[in-house]
């Protein structure tokens, strides 16, 4: 430990240690999503997502989308769900939440204005690199 730290910490007892700790832990979670965001966009390029939701003019639920693109895995609607949610959390794509009949949370996903830049072109490349 650096040794201000360190006086710090006999001055103040284990204060400084659990902020340092805090610190420490926030600036790992940060590096790790560093790589999540990009990984992220290009696997919903590559599926399709982005042109999917871009095309449909419409939210589509995660469901609705799955169904689009015609996948036999039972897996592909939650994994897709956590695909839109973290675009969403980038203005990616937008989202509204709605209550069907039964009492059950609907949430649908629709473009941002930046997704027409992400979508693929009709020459299937991006229209911005998704990777240097």
């Amino acid at each position: 430990m650096i040794p201000v730290a360190e006086n710090m910490k006999q001055q103040h007892g284990g204060a400084l240690h659990e902020e340092l700790d805090h610190d420490a832990y926030t600036y790992a979670m940060q590096l790790v999503s560093f790589s999540v965001l990009p990984m992220t966009l290009r696997v919903a390029v590559e599926v399709g997502l982005l042109n999917l939701i871009s095309a449909s003019g419409s939210h589509l639920s995660a469901d609705e989308i799955t169904a689009r693109l015609e996948t036999s895995n039972s897996l592909a609607s939650p994994i897709i769900e956590r695909i839109l949610r973290l675009l969403c959390s980038y203005s990616i794509l937008t989202f509204s939440s709605s209550t069907d009949a039964q009492g059950r949370s609907i949430v649908r996903y629709g473009a941002a204005p930046v997704c027409r830049y992400l979508a693929l072109t009709r020459m299937e490349t991006p229209s911005l690199p998704l990777s240097s």
